[in-house]
């Protein structure tokens, strides 16, 4: 009986072998299919890097845009105002002239 068990053993092996081959094989597949994936996706973290400081880029490209459209605006009013009180001097000006006319005007009279 001990020879029975022992020509039982054999096979034992071989299908526990067989079944272990075939999970190698499986978990072989499994790395090529997570190795893909990590490649997958390290290629897209780098566009999505890329892209990123592209976007900072053109960021910082309007805001500078936009810093001198603000001076710019600013510089305008600025000039507007000015012209605005040189206007309204002038007026008073006129005004001082008028009176001062008008009182010399009075005078003689």
């Amino acid at each position: 009986m001990a020879w029975t068990g022992a020509s039982f053993l054999p096979s034992l092996f071989s299908g526990r072998l067989q079944s272990l081959h075939g999970e190698l094989e499986q978990a072989k597949m499994r790395e090529g299919k997570l190795t893909e994936d990590n490649r997958q996706l390290s290629e897209r973290v780098s566009s999505l890097e890329k892209e990123c400081a592209s976007l900072s880029l053109e960021l910082k490209a309007a805001e500078n845009r936009y810093q001198q459209e603000v001076r710019a605006h600013e510089e305008t009013e600025r000039s507007r105002l000015v012209s605005k009180e040189e206007a309204n001097l002038e007026v008073v000006k006129g005004e001082k002239s008028i009176t001062e006319f008008l009182t010399s005007m009075e005078t003689r009279m």
